[in-house]
């Protein structure tokens, strides 16, 4: 390109300058310059078939050699897994996980009471035997004693002091003779019952805590001792016997001895009868009691 012509063949564009022979558009490549151009295309393609060709071949023979050595190709293995172990940090940003506790439930208080039991009141102490005798009865507290005869002639009982000596006459009866239960005997410590009978007899001695306690109205037939635990109060009495009818009070605590009735035949009366204590009744009859 130029702005006046430089040799032969140069032409002038609609520009106004001058370009050479070989750049005008009509302008047709030399034999010698289209020979090197179609030498050189051959060339290239004839080395990307042969170059293709070889890749090919190369792949069917190492197919080839994979069928033969055992079978099918194996597939690929996976890649080996990372044994790197990621921490996951908690920025400022990053709101920690929330943690719900779970339910609680308190344990019920237990309260124990503790329950004191009483011992078991001891056994009665039975004697046995016939005719004449005396028994020693050791008593540090109040007992209660039973006596049942069988003779048919005179049966007593009497309550000897430490010297021997007649104290109290607990029973006197001719003949058969059953459930006199005397309390008088059971108020001499360590007493000596001296026993007159003709025939077999039995004596029971029963520890005041073995007896039945009676807080209420107390009813019955004949000869009673009753263990009374209410309290002191005026009590109305009846009896509809025709014989003797006594009432003998003996204190708990006290240790007093009374006599609150002494009559014969059919009673009814009011009279203080002591709490607690042991009531003796002796009657031919039904009687009552009924504290106020």
């Amino acid at each position: 390109m130029s702005d006046t012509p430089n040799g032969p063949g140069w032409w002038q564009a609609s520009d106004g300058r001058w370009y050479p022979p070989d750049a005008h558009p009509n302008a047709t490549a030399s034999p010698e310059a289209r020979a090197e151009a179609e030498a050189g295309g051959k060339g290239r393609r004839t080395g990307l078939i042969v170059g293709g060709a070889v890749v090919a071949t190369l792949i069917v023979l190492c197919g080839l050699g994979a069928v033969l050595a055992g079978g099918e190709p194996e597939a690929d293995e996976p890649e080996e897994a990372s044994s790197i172990s990621s921490t996951t940090e908690t920025t400022a940003d990053t709101e920690p996980p929330t943690t719900t506790a779970a339910p609680t439930t308190e344990a019920p208080t237990t309260t124990t009471t503790t329950t004191t039991t009483a011992p078991p009141a001891p056994p009665p102490t039975v004697y046995e035997g016939s005719g004449d005798s005396v028994l020693e009865i050791n008593n540090e507290e109040a007992v209660v004693v039973t006596l049942t005869h069988s003779g048919g002639s005179n049966f007593a009982v009497w309550a000897l002091d430490s010297g021997l000596n007649q104290q109290d006459l607990l029973v006197n009866e001719v003949g058969p003779y059953r459930e006199h239960r005397s309390p008088r005997l059971s108020r001499i410590r360590n007493s000596l019952p001296e026993i007159s009978a003709d025939g077999a007899w039995k004596a029971i001695v029963i520890p005041l805590p073995a007896l039945p306690e009676q807080s209420g109205a107390m009813s019955g037939t004949g000869d009673e001792v009753l263990y009374y635990t209410g309290s002191t109060s005026v009590s109305q009495v009846s009896h509809d016997g025709s014989s003797s009818f006594a009432v003998h009070t003996y204190g708990v605590d006290s240790g007093a001895v009374d006599l609150v009735i002494n009559e014969i035949g059919p009673y009814s009366g009011s009279v203080v009868i002591e709490g607690p204590s042991l009531i003796e009744v002796s009657a031919d009859g039904s009687w009552s009691i009924q504290p106020g």
